[in-house]
């Protein structure tokens, strides 16, 4: 018992103490590693004296037992302050669990994918402030929008991505942000998407011949080749080239694979930005790490051909040489990054808005028709190719587009903000410093308060002199708000409505036998990009 109680007056002091900085000073994977070490040797030195047995066995139990008090009282201090009225966050309601621990939201992102699914429950029970974290808040109405986004710095959620530098989408720090931008507002301007459009027509119309050469007269998993679809057309546009995915049919290099384990791993360790560390010291290399070294082939293979043919106009290219005019110079790091952003925001988030667009086609053959009419009235039956100028006219096919991102929109959770040193005023509300904070896009653009019938795909909603209310656009945020906005939104619409464009034309959609819509849409997970089951449907040629 003396025993018990000499460890316990070494270390209990020792951890209120640490738990009082750490609360100050987020701690590091290092800061526990010193703090085991140094019970390791302290322990014994100021124990031993007092039992008289310098023995190494006595020593390590002596050692083992002060850190284990240790950590049980830092452990019972926090859980105790958390739910404590003297929290910050005390008065906003939330599950007791998400308050005490990060891990609660990391069980339902990594074990069940219903990060959005939850998020929209506890809005429904605890209103439009939730606490889904120790200093985390989740704020479900529009209102919010602009008062968070255009105002608030990225949280360290950003901080847990395990790369060796940011990318656009990951830096804090808006100076650098806005510095690094300059190069991708270039590279993706309006007056680029003419250029865009050739390019994405040559390889639909490959994707076409494909279809047309009997792939599609049995059920195809449609979302699978718009995935290779987008890896061709993504190859073309950033890199000039490189991907010839469709023509094997199947993504030889694993880029899909590897997208999809990454961005499960970026989901939670941006959750416990302190595990980015312990990740680096992995002798083997994550698949994030994995997917910037295919990526950095294609700088490889993009700086070869500026070299032999002079500066190419692709994405990557302006961005590389943008220093060339005064702007942001990047590192080989920073390129890697951006030419890996450049792949995984233009693969998954326009696959899956295509995917969304054509489950509803399939179901409702009343959209579907009036889709095929605007197109067979606009378009006409001569033109093979589809212009930015043309998608413009194509009112019916834009709100089908809008639809598709209102009912799964690209990032579910919404991206996540700090109240910084100063704290913050939100809806006439103060929040208290180092909060994070954000919108959850999924809930907000599902909530009844903000559209009519919202699980119900009506594109009608989105034709002008629509009378279905409600009809809130400010709570429809698909590419987030303000200066972390989709950089790459003119690009992914036009992409968007070409694919739906051309495929509608040509072929009629239907699901196969025994296919069921619903079971589909209960295999939807979210580990920041959305994971299903495959897409089964039919395309029978059209005569036009």
């Amino acid at each position: 018992m003396h025993f018990i109680i000499s460890s316990a007056a070494l270390s209990v002091p020792f951890a209120l103490s640490s738990h009082y900085v750490f609360n100050r000073h987020e701690p590091r994977p290092l800061h526990f590693i010193l703090i085991a070490l140094g019970f390791v040797f302290l322990a014994p030195i100021v124990l031993n004296p007092l039992y008289q047995d310098t023995s190494i066995p006595y020593s390590l139990i002596q050692s083992f037992v002060c850190l284990s008090i240790y950590l049980t009282t830092l452990s019972s201090s926090m859980i105790a302050y958390r739910l404590s009225p003297w929290h910050p966050l005390s008065q906003y309601p939330g599950p007791k669990l998400a308050a005490i621990t990060k891990w609660w939201m990391i069980y339902f992102i990594l074990f069940r994918g219903g990060r959005h699914r939850i998020l929209q429950e506890l809005h429904s029970k605890y209103g439009d402030s939730v606490r889904v974290g120790p200093n985390e808040l989740s704020i479900n109405t529009a209102a919010a929008v602009n008062p968070i986004y255009l105002n608030l710095h990225r949280a360290s959620y950003y901080r847990g991505v395990p790369t060796s530098s940011d990318t656009l989408i990951t830096i804090t720090d808006r100076k650098e942000h806005t510095q690094r931008r300059r190069a991708w507002n270039k590279s993706l301007s309006r007056t680029e998407m003419p250029k865009f459009a050739l390019m994405a027509n040559t390889r639909i119309e490959q994707l076409l011949g494909i279809f047309s050469g009997g792939v599609a007269s049995k059920a195809v998993d449609l979302h699978q080749w718009m995935s290779l679809l987008l890896m061709d057309m993504i190859g073309d546009m950033a890199f000039s080239g490189g991907f010839e995915t469709m023509k094997a049919g199947k993504d030889i290099d694993g880029w899909m694979h590897m997208l999809d384990i990454g961005a499960a791993i970026v989901a939670v360790l941006g959750q416990i930005p302190w595990s980015r560390e312990i990740a680096a010291l992995l002798p083997q290399k994550g698949p994030i790490e994995t997917f910037h070294s295919f990526a950095n082939k294609k700088i490889e293979e993009s700086t070869t051909r500026q070299l032999t043919y002079g500066i190419k106009s692709d994405i990557l290219s302006v961005i590389l040489n943008d220093h060339h005019d005064g702007g942001y110079r990047l590192s080989d790091d920073e390129a890697a990054a951006d030419a890996s952003l450049l792949i995984a925001s233009s693969l998954e988030t326009t696959s899956q808005a295509i995917t969304t667009i054509f489950r509803h086609l399939a179901a409702d053959k009343i959209v579907l028709a009036r889709l095929q009419a605007e197109l067979d009235e606009v378009v006409g039956a001569e033109v093979d190719e589809l212009d930015y100028a043309t998608l413009e006219k194509l009112q019916y096919l834009d709100a089908c587009v809008q639809e598709s991102l209102r009912i799964i929109p690209p990032a579910p959770a919404g991206p996540p903000r700090t109240t910084g040193e100063k704290g913050a005023i939100i809806l006439e509300r103060y929040v208290p410093p180092n909060t994070t904070v954000y919108v959850p896009t999924w809930a907000l653009q599902r909530d009844a308060d903000n559209f009519r019938d919202p699980e119900a795909f009506i594109p009608e909603r989105w034709l002008p002199g629509s009378t279905i209310s409600p009809h809130n656009t400010d709570a429809f945020i698909p590419f987030s708000a303000g200066f972390g906005a989709c950089v790459g939104k003119q690009l992914a619409l036009q992409n968007i409505k070409l694919v739906v464009a051309h495929i509608v034309r040509r072929f009629s959609v239907e699901f196969p036998n025994g296919f069921s819509a619903i079971r589909f849409d209960d295999s939807y997970k979210e580990r920041s990009l959305w994971v299903h089951d495959p897409l089964l449907v039919k395309l029978t040629p059209r005569e036009i």
